[in-house]
């Protein structure tokens, strides 16, 4: 599986310290502090076309209860229009479905792969967790641990014939020039593709029904989501509380117009050898507090989040029909899902 860019390529240097402000951002976030601006790196996707049609299904419901198939006499579940964050290509809205449609799939992944002749251990669920730092816990991006990390790591081992075998069946193999078992989806330049003879692949067609159009719709929707923050970074109340927040942290030293680039300044300091693990560590944190301050005295995360609450109503509902038909495919999929886990 990989996702192609049909664009020039950056430097490796570049390519690197984007993940690694991808990644720590999303650590930090995680505690629900919305991004600043210039915090999307990935432009919002123009989508390539009109996607699948609108399913009929029954509501789960009771499936989800009572894993059993539903009457579509059962009145509906609530719509995309009462989802505090319509754009989530997620088609879990909760814990409980969630937690359904990963069982559902990491069974079907363990029947797949002990049919090919494998063992597998179904990946336990893990709960979703927001970071709240305890009274001992230093406030910090993640950075200085993820690179820790990365620089620690032993040079792998070339596979085994046996593992390879098992890697391929499991996850698929290397797509190859004209490769009939490929399917891919794309929109704006971007082509996401799997290998679709993989056990993950046939797991979520057990489970999904229809996986390149599932895939094909929740690519669609996470797209509409890049969408709605763009938008959301444009309204007058973030970027003045965004201009508060730069004329903070300028006070403090830190001239920066945005987290991005302030933690990727970190990260290029510490590869220029200015700062070793232990130095990143404490300027990490020191910095981090500053930000914190100087984020809630000029209320940055909840301009944003009251911003992005407002562009996503707005961009679902110029997208409603696509957002139904996602709808639609999760009706039909927790059914699915519950009735597979029943076998």
């Amino acid at each position: 599986m990989g996702l192609h860019a049909g664009r020039s390529r950056r430097s490796a240097w570049t390519i690197v310290v984007s993940c690694i402000v991808l990644v720590a951002g999303a650590l930090y976030f995680a505690r629900e502090q919305p991004a600043h601006a210039g915090t999307s790196l990935q432009a919002p996707l123009e989508l390539a076309a009109q996607l699948v049609h609108s399913l009929r299904a029954p509501s789960p419901s009771q499936a989800i209860a009572r894993r059993q198939p539903v009457s579509p006499s059962v009145k509906s579940a609530p719509t995309w229009r009462d989802d505090a964050n319509p754009l989530s290509g997620n088609l879990g809205r909760n814990e409980a479905e969630r937690k359904l449609f990963h069982d559902a799939e990491q069974s079907a992944i363990q029947d797949c792969m002990n049919e090919r002749g494998f063992p597998y251990e179904r990946a336990k669920y893990e709960e979703d967790a927001k970071r709240e730092p305890g009274a001992d816990e230093h406030l910090d991006y993640g950075l200085a641990k993820l690179l820790g990390e990365r620089h620690e790591e032993p040079e792998a081992a070339p596979p085994s014939l046996e593992e390879q075998k098992r890697h391929d069946a499991l996850l698929g193999k290397a797509e190859g020039p004209d490769d009939e078992d490929y399917a891919g989806v794309e929109a704006d330049g971007y082509t996401l593709s799997w290998d679709t003879s993989s056990c993950v692949s046939e797991a979520r067609r057990r489970v999904y029904g229809d996986e390149q159009g599932y895939r094909q719709l929740a690519f669609a929707i996470e797209a509409l989501k890049f969408e709605a923050h763009e938008l959301a970074e444009a309204d007058d109340g973030f970027t003045n509380a965004v201009a508060g927040w730069k004329s903070c942290m300028q006070r403090a030293n830190l001239p920066f117009d945005s987290r991005d680039q302030l933690v990727s300044s970190l990260a290029q300091r510490h590869e220029r050898g200015e700062l070793d693990g232990e130095q990143l560590a404490k300027e990490e944190r020191e910095v981090a507090a500053i930000d914190e301050r100087c984020d809630g005295e000029h209320k940055v995360g909840a301009s944003m989040k009251s911003a992005f609450a407002r562009t996503q109503k707005e961009v679902a509902e110029r997208n409603s029909a696509r957002l139904d038909a996602f709808a639609q495919l999760r009706e039909t999929s927790l059914v699915r899902a519950s009735a597979f886990l029943d076998e």
